[in-house]
C-alpha cells in the first residue's frame, strides 16, 4: 500500500513537472501579447503546431530582434546579383541572431531585394520578405514603404512592419502582432559590381 501511494505521488509530480507553460506564462515571460482565439471552421492540419521549445525559440528571436536593432546593422550576405540595362539587382539575406534556446531549430530569417543604379548613388528597396524555418506560423508584414536615407554612396534603410503569428499550442489557436523595425546600412563599395553596359 505504501509503495502504491508513493507511486501515485511520484506520477503526479512527474506529470506536474512535464506540463508545458501556459499561454499566459509565455506572454508574461517574453512581454509579447499573445491572443487565444476560437479555431472556428479553420482546418487544424493547415495551421502550424508548436511545442514549448518552438514557441520559446520564436518569442526569444522576436525579443532579440526588437532589443538589438535600435542601432544600425550591416550583417548580411548576398544571395543573388543580376545586371540590368540601368541597374543592378541584389537579393540579400540579413544574418540571423543566435537562438538562445538550446536545441531549438526554429528561427526567423529576413531577406531584401533592392536595386542599385549604375551611377552608384541610388538604392531602391524592391521587396522585403521573411521566413520561419520551422515550417510556418509567422510572417513579416511591412506597414509602410521603407525609408532610405542616402549619403556618400551608402544607404541607411529603415524597414517598418510587424511579425504576424498564427499557430496551435496545447490545443489553443494563438495569434500575435508584434511591431518591429529593421535598420540596415548598405555601402555601394562593399557590393560586387558588373560593368555598366
Amino acid at each position: 500500500m505504501k509503495y502504491f501511494c508513493l507511486l501515485v505521488i511520484c506520477s503526479i509530480f512527474i506529470v506536474g513537472c512535464s506540463q508545458e507553460k501556459s499561454v499566459e506564462e509565455l506572454e508574461e515571460e517574453y512581454s509579447i501579447e499573445l491572443q487565444v482565439q476560437d479555431i472556428g471552421e479553420r482546418d487544424p492540419e493547415r495551421i502550424a503546431q508548436f511545442d514549448q521549445a518552438q514557441v520559446e525559440g520564436l518569442l526569444n528571436h522576436m525579443n532579440a530582434f526588437s532589443q538589438s536593432e535600435h542601432g544600425l546593422s550591416s550583417d548580411y550576405e548576398i544571395e543573388s546579383h543580376t545586371n540590368g540595362d540601368e541597374n543592378q539587382i541584389y537579393r540579400i539575406h540579413l544574418l540571423d541572431l543566435v537562438d538562445e534556446i538550446e536545441g531549438s531549430q526554429y528561427d526567423l530569417t529576413r531577406s531584401m531585394t533592392f536595386e542599385l543604379l549604375h551611377n552608384d548613388s541610388q538604392f531602391e528597396p524592391k521587396e522585403i520578405s521573411s521566413g520561419f524555418n520551422g515550417g510556418g506560423g509567422v510572417e513579416w508584414v511591412t506597414n509602410v514603404d521603407p525609408i532610405v536615407d542616402l549619403s556618400e554612396n551608402q544607404a541607411k534603410i529603415e524597414i517598418m512592419g510587424e511579425w504576424e503569428g498564427t499557430f496551435l499550442y496545447n490545443g489553443d489557436l494563438v495569434t500575435f502582432n508584434e511591431p518591429n523595425t529593421w535598420y540596415l546600412m548598405l555601402r555601394s563599395s562593399d557590393l560586387p559590381k558588373y560593368e555598366a553596359p
